[in-house]
């Protein structure tokens, strides 16, 4: 939400001093946009009435930074895994969380989901919980766990509620949330175990 609103601030702060500046030719001032340093340097020493809508973009910028460095809270969620077992997000305060968006027609999910078993075993005793979300159904979902070999927890779907929650549009997408409830890295796009490790490393998984 801040990066929007400082994406927004900026744009408007930016748009307010070519009109200023550029009121004889707006279509000069919108093109100068796209060099904006220097052109906001330079107009902010030709013209003292671009001040204001100037420190306004900064101010844009400075919501932007703090979009990008602010914790983000998850999502909370209550869905039913494969088994039918209730999983609760908020219930998982403590440990941390691998959020694994994956489908069974996706080959780089295919790729990547051994992976997430691998860590799956090996840090499930250390703090760690993976959970799948998949949209396909129950059977789908459990055939191809079963022919995998896949032992992580999947929660269904078919929905959409956590898609839309956590704003999923391909796959596989990875969130990695850790114990304070805060989502700690994101990644969309098969990773490699190297990536994969470091972003449970962030979230205290060693």
């Amino acid at each position: 939400m801040l990066l929007s609103i400082g994406v927004m601030v900026i744009l408007a702060g930016a748009i307010w001093v070519c009109v200023i500046a550029f009121k004889n030719s707006i279509l000069e001032g919108l093109l100068s946009l796209l060099v904006i340093p220097y052109t906001l340097y330079y107009i902010f020493k030709q013209w003292p009435e671009t001040r204001i809508p100037f420190f306004i973009i900064l101010g844009g910028f400075g919501i932007y930074l703090l979009g990008v460095f602010l914790p983000v809270e998850a999502a909370d969620f209550t869905l039913k895994d494969l088994e039918g077992r209730v999983v609760n997000l908020n219930n998982l305060r403590g440990k941390v969380v691998l959020l694994d968006f994956w489908a069974s027609w996706c080959p780089p999910c295919q790729a990547e989901l051994p992976l997430i078993e691998k860590l799956h075993k090996e840090f499930k005793n250390k703090g760690l919980v993976v959970l799948g979300v998949n949209d396909e159904g129950t059977k789908v979902a459990q055939d191809f766990n079963k022919a995998h070999n896949f032992t992580f927890p999947t929660v269904e779907d078919v929905q959409h509620e956590i898609f839309k929650l956590y704003n999923v549009e391909a796959f596989p997408t990875v969130f990695v949330i850790d114990g304070e409830g805060e989502i700690s890295t994101n990644y969309v796009g098969m990773q490699s175990e190297e990536e994969l490790r470091l972003a449970l490393s962030k979230a205290g998984i060693e």
